[in-house]
């Protein structure tokens, strides 16, 4: 792959003509793009894995649209309890001064920052898995796919004092070339065999669910999710890849990424929509409620009206819709939805959904909507605040981005965020595997129980075919 550095050279002049444009006050941020011949992202992510790099991958497989960022250029990491206004503010400087060529390409969006946000704010060294409240890049290296487009990014921070971005251009263009190097045919690595099993049982299960209904009975709430966390140990490496190629056969009308960062892996297949926004206009999701799926078409569909008819499930939906139009409102004159719910149907479980749309008011308000949205009843319950104060007392476990949030956001405050669930951590040869249940009054433990286990079901079938010992 040639890139055309004298075409960069020639832009950069045409923008900056000199470095006294620079002051050691302003901070600018150059986005470069590049339009390449189609590449194997599979082989990329696997070089990646390979060299031990960080990176984040996001990708939407029905809408073709695939994203590949990686060498860190800026991170992003607090866990300052004000870790949201703090990670909009580094945004907004940058916004101030970002140079970029993409208009040459019209590419719909082009993310900056990508990571996300945890489930709630944790404390440093609350947890140890790797990641801060607000953890975030600015990438220096971006590749893109939309359907049949592939795009090159690279960023550079301009400083009056590190002026010289064109050997910095040449380590790119370098780091490029070697992640596009084909393995060998048969190289690539097989799936790893876990080797113990650590399941929650259902006692213990009993006891959190019994602990929020005695919450809920004393109305101290209406609603609080609870979850479960299942660990598993591998004797060897697991293919971050292989897993991801699985997911995104799987889960195609999901989200799915995954966020490496120094030896910790976040990653999953998210069904659920926190947010998307495009040119100051807003999607996002009610998605609570559920049932399995039925193996005929005949007890799918049986399924299906059963939920459609359930007073508990129905009433859950209800306030997490509730709960979106309530927060939406406060930066939106014109909302868009429909009254009663519709399916939302995945490879082992379908929800009632509600979609949302509604005009922002003001762009600049899209951290504030985040936290006004995040997280919902869905993942949390309500009232909300109260709702994660109780999740932290029964469950035994953090969260860190499970039931957080994950994505990107573009200069411009378009961004697409999903919230953090079918989800799984792998730190070394351990992985952490997380399903919630809404848990409301007439819950029955033993049938939530079965419902974490589907929900559970799209990281556990990543090798359910292997002999697995429980410890």
């Amino acid at each position: 792959m040639t890139l055309d550095f004298i075409k960069f050279k020639a832009f950069v002049e045409s923008k900056i003509p000199n470095s006294q444009k620079i002051t050691e006050e302003k901070t600018h941020l150059l986005s470069y793009v590049f339009k390449i011949e189609n590449i194997d992202f599979e082989n990329v992510l696997i070089n990646l894995e390979n060299r031990h790099l960080d990176f984040f991958l996001w990708r939407k497989p029905a809408a073709e649209h695939e994203i590949i960022a990686f060498e860190p250029l800026v991170r992003i990491e607090i866990n300052d309890e004000n870790y949201q206004k703090k990670t909009s503010d580094i945004l907004h400087d940058f916004r101030e001064n970002h140079i970029s060529n993409k208009h040459e390409f019209r590419i719909a969006s082009l993310p900056v920052l990508l990571g996300g946000f945890k489930f709630r704010h944790e404390k440093a060294g609350e947890s140890d898995d790797g990641f801060c409240s607000s953890d975030w890049i600015i990438p220096g290296v971006l590749l893109i796919r939309e359907v049949e487009r592939c795009f090159l990014v690279f960023n550079f921070i301009i400083r009056k004092s590190d002026f010289n971005l064109w050997n910095r251009f040449r380590e790119y263009s370098d780091m490029v070339q070697k992640l596009l190097i084909k393995r060998k045919p048969g190289s690539s690595p097989k799936p790893a065999t876990p080797l113990t099993a650590d399941y929650e049982d259902f006692p213990q299960w009993e006891t959190m669910i019994n602990k929020a209904l005695g919450q809920i009975s004393g109305m101290v709430c209406e609603k609080i999710v609870i979850s479960r966390k299942s660990d598993f140990k591998f004797r060897s490496k697991p293919s971050i890849n292989a897993w991801v190629k699985d997911l995104s056969v799987k889960y195609p009308f999901c989200y799915i990424f995954a966020y490496r960062k120094s030896g910790s892996l976040f990653f999953g297949a998210s069904p659920e929509k926190l947010i998307v926004v495009r040119n100051g206009w807003i999607e996002t999701d009610g998605l609570a409620g559920s049932i399995k799926r039925g193996e005929k078409q005949s007890d799918d569909d049986k399924l299906q009206n059963e939920l459609l008819n359930d007073k508990k499930n129905l009433a859950e939906h209800a306030a997490v819709v509730s709960f979106i139009i309530s927060s939406v409102s406060k930066f939106s004159d014109e909302i868009l939805y429909e009254k009663l719910p519709g399916i939302r149907k995945l490879k082992n479980i379908q929800h009632l959904w509600t979609p949302v749309r509604a005009r922002l008011n003001n762009r600049d308000d899209l951290f504030s909507l985040i936290k006004e949205l995040h997280p919902t009843p869905a993942v949390s319950g309500f009232p909300q605040e109260k709702a994660i104060s109780l999740i932290q007392e029964i469950e035994k476990h953090t969260r860190g981005f499970y039931a957080g949030v994950l994505g990107w956001i573009d200069i411009d405050y378009n961004a697409e965020l999903a919230v953090g669930i079918r989800a799984a951590l792998l730190k070394g040869f351990k992985l952490s595997a997380y399903a919630g249940c809404g848990i409301v009054d007439g819950s029955v433990a033993e049938s939530e129980y079965e419902e974490s286990l589907l929900k559970l079901n799209p990281i556990t079938s990543l090798f359910e075919h292997e002999k697995i010992y429980q410890s």
